[in-house]
């Protein structure tokens, strides 16, 4: 989503992206054999067939250093840019906070969607935000940042599970669910109205997530830390709208911000094109033709923005 602080709010990129792992359904059958050396730990019979109990090898992904990965997307985005012969977007770490915050608090939201122990996790993301301000141009007002003329933001979540195998024990191949997609924002609802929109889906995927099919995982095979990195910003480039974000030759600063729910990681970067006058305590922007001028909703007064 872009905001375009001198005019109006103008939405070119608002869809949200949702990542998450493959699942990869396997059902594991064996024929009775008279084999006495076969390792089975466990047969069981189920509607007169002999499946094998899986041997549990299930091996936990070292956590991934959260500081260490949102450097190496700020990277990886850069290196897109220069593809394009466009300039590297600064870090900004003040930035990366209001970034980070979102992340966490869409972290929180999503504690029971992604519920591990469920076949099928309903994640949900989305640009609105509850306790650090609606859309991220209030979000950067809030945390005093008001040296822009423009922002965007782009948001991820993905599994770190890139394959993931269960036993059914006769019950057949489980479908995977789709995704829930949260409707775009509308520039005529207020911000009520669009966190009561929010919320109803979150309420929604809650539901669908807690009457869904649980199964018995036996394996998984996780993404390394440098393809969890590249997956995150390879869906972005492969989005229109998040690709627009990252493109964008106005920009400049960015920020980017990264929080963990279970075996799930949830990415925000947030642009910024800077400006060096119309904000709160700078002097204003003089064009020719046009009286001296502040970004909204600030005033000038003797050649400085103020309330």
């Amino acid at each position: 989503m872009i905001i375009n602080k001198q005019d109006r709010i103008i939405i070119l990129a608002a869809l949200v992206l949702l990542l998450v792992g493959c699942v990869q359904e396997e059902q594991l059958e064996i024929q009775p054999t008279t084999n006495e050396t076969n390792e089975i730990d466990e047969i069981e019979s189920v509607n007169n067939e002999v499946f094998v109990e899986p041997v549990k090898t299930i091996v936990e992904h070292p956590e991934v250093d959260l500081n260490w990965l949102e450097e190496k997307i700020h990277i990886l985005i850069n290196e897109e840019r220069k593809k394009e012969d466009l300039k590297e977007l600064f870090w900004d770490p003040e930035v990366a906070e209001v970034a980070r915050k979102h992340s966490q608090e869409q972290a929180e939201y999503n504690q029971i969607t992604t519920n591990p122990e469920l076949f099928n996790p309903i994640p949900l993301i989305y640009h609105e935000g509850f306790t650090t301000g609606l859309y991220q141009d209030e979000r950067l007002g809030f945390a005093g940042i008001d040296y822009y003329y423009m922002s965007g933001e782009n948001i991820s979540i993905i599994s770190i599970v890139d394959e993931a195998y269960y036993e059914t024990y006769g019950s057949g191949y489980i479908e995977y669910p789709s995704y829930l997609s949260l409707e775009l924002e509308r520039p005529w609802e207020t911000s009520t109205e669009a966190r009561s929109r929010v919320l109803q889906k979150i309420e929604h995927s809650i539901e669908l997530t807690e009457s869904g099919v649980t199964v018995e995982w036996f394996d998984f095979d996780y993404y390394s830390d440098e393809e969890l990195a590249t997956e995150i910003v390879n869906g972005w480039m492969d989005s229109p709208g998040h690709r627009g974000n990252i493109l964008e030759s106005e920009f400049n600063h960015t920020g980017i911000g990264v929080a963990k729910v279970n075996e799930y990681y949830i990415a925000t970067q947030v642009f910024l094109s800077t400006t060096n006058c119309g904000y709160l305590g700078a002097v204003c922007c003089a064009e020719t033709g046009y009286y001296p001028w502040c970004y909204e909703p600030l005033n000038c007064v003797s050649n400085v923005c103020v309330k």
